[in-house]
């Protein structure tokens, strides 16, 4: 269960730092915050809020994440979410769909993380 508790929160602590990325280039939600960037048009100002917002907030759940699954689980789990979420980001911005190559980079990825976590119980 701490495992699972790990890994909702490295996902979601990564989806918040996205986010925040979205909210400082103005593309995060503009048919709702439409108004906020108008009101905030320069960048720096709305990296000033996106820091003190969502990415303090990631920052929190992140730590949670290492908390939940200790070191050991915590390390692999990151890197799993990063590259997760970094895929996920990628086939929404570029607007692609799923293909073969990146099924297969995933499984790569997910294989080496297990291998991670197998070798450091192990030791």
């Amino acid at each position: 269960m701490n495992i699972i508790l790990s890994a909702l929160c490295m996902v979601s602590g990564l989806s918040m730092v996205f986010a925040s990325i979205a909210l400082i280039n103005g593309q995060l939600l503009p048919s709702i915050l439409g108004g906020f960037y108008e009101a905030v048009p320069s960048p720096m100002l709305r990296t000033l809020v996106g820091c003190f917002t969502l990415i303090l907030a990631a920052n929190y759940v992140i730590a949670k994440g290492y908390m939940f699954g200790g070191q050991a689980y915590g390390g692999p789990l990151y890197v799993v979410s990063v590259i997760g979420c970094m895929i996920t980001m990628a086939l929404l911005v570029d607007n692609l769909s799923w293909n073969w190559h990146l099924t297969g980079g995933v499984m790569v990825f997910c294989l080496g993380a297990l291998w991670v976590v197998h070798g450091l119980s192990q030791g």
